[in-house]
C-alpha cells in the first residue's frame, strides 16, 4: 500500500527534510522535500500529495499557516506536523487547524516517524475503500430501481399478452377478435387506437374497427 501513497516533507531544517525523506523512502513512500511553504502550495495545487509531513517554521510562512492554505486547498490531504517539546500548543493548534498527527523532535527513533504515515495512510486508504462501496451501492441501488421497472414493464405486457390471447381463443369470428384487440390496445397504451383494413378493389383503406364508438374512415391510396 505504501508505493501507492505521495508524501511531501516540509521543514526549513535540511537535516530533518533528508532523515524523514529517506526513511519514508525506504519503507515504500513516494517523496518530496520543500523547504518553502510557497512551492508546497504550488506544488499541491499541481499534483496534490496524500500526506504532507511539515514542521512549525518554514521558509516563507509558519507551518500553522500553511495547515490552513493547505485544508482550504483540498480537504483529502492529510497533514502531521513535527513540533519540539517546549511548541506542545502550537502542535495542539497545529491539530485544531487541520493537522491529524504530531510528531516530536528531536526523534528518537525514526521508525516513529513511519509508523505515523503508516497510520494515516492507512486511514486514508479506508475512508477511500468506504467512499468507492458506497458509490457501488448507489449504483447498485439505481440498477435495482431500473431492473425492477423494467419487470414491473414486461410483466405488465406479459398479462396485455395473456389477454390477447383470451380474446383470441374466446372470439368465435375475426371481426369479434380485432374489436377485442382494438379495445385492450386502447386500454394498455392509453390511446386511441385505429383498426385500418386495405380494400384492393377499392384501392382504400377503411377503419373497421375502432376504440372511439361511432369513429369511421375511408381514405384512399
Amino acid at each position: 500500500m505504501r508505493h501507492d501513497f505521495t508524501v511531501y516533507v516540509v521543514d526549513s531544517e535540511t537535516s530533518y527534510c533528508d532523515l524523514v525523506s529517506d526513511s519514508l523512502k525506504g519503507a515504500g513512500y513516494h517523496t518530496e522535500t520543500y523547504m518553502k511553504g510557497e512551492d508546497v502550495l504550488a506544488a499541491s495545487k499541481k499534483h496534490p500529495p496524500h500526506i504532507i509531513i511539515l514542521g512549525t517554521y518554514l521558509l516563507g510562512m509558519t507551518g500553522l499557516h500553511l495547515i490552513r492554505q493547505i485544508r482550504e486547498l483540498s480537504p483529502d490531504i492529510q497533514m502531521v506536523i513535527m513540533a519540539n517539546y517546549a511548541e506542545g500548543d502550537i502542535a495542539s493548534e497545529a491539530l485544531s487547524a487541520g493537522a491529524v498527527d504530531r510528531i516530536y523532535k528531536p526523534i528518537q527513533n525514526i521508525t516513529d516517524v513511519v509508523t505515523a504515515v503508516d497510520r494515516v495512510a492507512e486511514r486514508r486508504f479506508l475512508e477511500s475503500s468506504n467512499e468507492e462501496l458506497y458509490r457501488q451501492l448507489v449504483a447498485s441501488r439505481k440498477g435495482q430501481r431500473k431492473l425492477r421497472q423494467r419487470f414491473l414493464e414486461e410483466r405488465s405486457f406479459l398479462t396485455y399478452l395473456q389477454t390477447v390471447l383470451s380474446v383470441m381463443e374466446e372470439a368465435k369470428e375475426v371481426s369479434q377478435a380485432i374489436d377485442g384487440l382494438v379495445k385492450i390496445l386502447a386500454e394498455y397504451l392509453g390511446t386511441k387506437v385505429l383498426f385500418f383494413r386495405y380494400i384492393p378493389i377499392q384501392d382504400n383503406l377503411i377503419c373497421t374497427h375502432s376504440s372511439v364508438p361511432g369513429l369511421y374512415i375511408v381514405t384512399g391510396k
